[in-house]
């Protein structure tokens, strides 16, 4: 996806609007990080460290061939922590905390990883799937796959009067 980046911190653009939104830049030796201020949301970035170790395990989402690996995972409804390879120093980290679900999918919607700097394009936080949202979506998938379809039903449905009708003429008398 095209960016348009306000402000970019590391491999991390921000989307948001800016009157909306404070940036707070910190370096502490031998790191840096910067927090985001968004109507109702705070996200802290991880820019550069010394001691952040790539994670391993990692998933990949890709936008056609814009691809991030990352591993996600929400502690609760609104507050959610992203690791994404790449940076300066290999992993970069986001964790996100919002008052309330729709202002966390803002947040996840105005923070994106760039992929490919020259032309701007990469992947929104929202693209990146968490462990909960996959683990819903694959028990939605089972449920899904467990109820028999509607065909499979009249088929069902359909054998079973079918056998009904051939009892009864085996036993209407003759």
């Amino acid at each position: 996806m095209d960016l348009f980046c306000n402000i970019v911190m590391s491999l991390i653009c921000l989307q948001a609007p800016l009157g909306d939104t404070v940036v707070t830049l910190s370096n502490f030796g031998l790191g840096s990080s910067a927090r985001v201020e968004g109507r109702g949301w705070t996200a802290t970035l991880g820019l550069m460290s010394d001691t952040l170790q790539a994670p391993s395990g990692l998933r990949q989402a890709c936008d056609g061939p814009l691809c991030a690996d990352y591993e996600a995972q929400c502690l609760t409804r609104t507050t959610c922590s992203f690791r994404i390879r790449g940076g300066p120093s290999g992993v970069t980290t986001v964790s996100i905390e919002a008052d309330t679900e729709a202002q966390l999918a803002l947040a996840r919607g105005s923070l994106a990883i760039i992929v490919d700097r020259p032309q701007q394009r990469g992947l929104s936080l929202k693209q990146l799937s968490t462990l909960e949202e996959l683990q819903a979506a694959e028990i939605l998938r089972q449920e899904r796959d467990a109820e028999p379809s509607l065909e499979h039903r009249r088929a069902i449905e359909a054998r079973a009067a079918a056998e009904r009708a051939m009892e009864r003429e085996r036993h209407r008398p003759r």
